[in-house]
């Protein structure tokens, strides 16, 4: 009996450390398709991110227009979220963009061409909208897959075992 007990000790033992095991091979993997696509994205994103210093609407116009073009070049994003995102903020940028440029270009924007403003305002709040809810999908896709991948919940239950086991 007691043969019998040790041997079913270790098989959970076992069970568990695989488990765990299993779960950091897929976390470590997860985490460096992580950091290719990071590394991947960065210099899209840093065009982007001159969006909001630029000194005219011109020169906005402009640089929304290379972020969307940048976006889409961007390759080798072995994360699936990273994919989605880029794919779908490319489309929103560019949306963006063709409607920022005509905004710019209005010459009276609160006379004559109100109409045709409040028009456009309304795209750029839609299109605004679009850019905010990918952001906060991508935000939320990166956490279900990190929960889903975490080895916390195994490491825990292993470590539970092992108390157990002392005792």
């Amino acid at each position: 009996l007691h043969r019998v007990d040790r041997r079913q000790r270790q098989m959970c033992i076992r069970d568990s450390y695989k488990t765990f095991n299993d779960k950091v091979v897929a976390y470590v993997a997860y985490g460096n398709d992580l950091l290719t696509s990071v590394k991947n994205i960065r210099p899209a994103m840093v065009v982007c991110s001159k969006a909001g210093s630029a000194t005219d609407a011109d020169a906005r116009a402009t640089v929304i227009k290379q972020c969307a073009e940048s976006l889409g070049k961007v390759s080798d994003l072995p994360s699936s979220e990273f994919k989605t995102f880029v794919t779908d903020i490319k489309v929103a940028y560019e949306e963006y963009g063709k409607v920022y440029e005509q905004m710019a270009a209005l010459k009276s924007p609160f006379g004559e061409q109100y109409e045709q403003y409040k028009t456009l305002s309304t795209q750029m709040s839609a299109v605004s909208k679009k850019i905010s809810t990918i952001a906060s999908t991508f935000s939320d896709a990166l956490k279900a897959h990190d929960d889903q991948v975490s080895v916390k919940d195994s490491a825990d239950a292993l470590a539970d075992y092992l108390n157990e086991q002392q005792k």
